[in-house]
């Protein structure tokens, strides 16, 4: 079950990144998530800390729903709203430290 949701989700993005090099719209990005390395997490972390915890084809779909849902709106900060062009990240966490630290 993990090996063909793996492969799955890797030729979901894998078709997300073919058609953004084709057409150059970034919100194929959004359309096309990467769920997978949260997949890859996820399983990693079951057979570390939960190995007798089975994926059946129901707690498969409820995990990837908990996956999908923070990562889409992860891809729309990156790909759609695009709020993060302008960064880099030294601003950013020079900004963050200034706010904790106030210097």
């Amino acid at each position: 079950m993990e090996r063909r949701v793996s492969f799955a989700l890797f030729g979901w993005r894998l078709i997300g990144v073919v058609l953004l090099e084709g057409l150059g719209w970034r919100t194929t990005l959004f359309l096309f998530p990467n769920v997978f390395e949260w997949w890859f997490l996820l399983v990693l972390l079951r057979d570390r800390y939960r190995p007798g915890y089975r994926l059946t084809g129901a707690r498969t779909a409820a995990w990837l729903l908990v996956l999908l849902v923070p990562k889409l709106g992860q891809e729309y900060v990156l790909h759609v709203g695009q709020y993060l062009d302008r960064s880099v990240l030294a601003d950013l966490a020079r900004s963050l430290w200034q706010s904790l630290t106030g210097r």
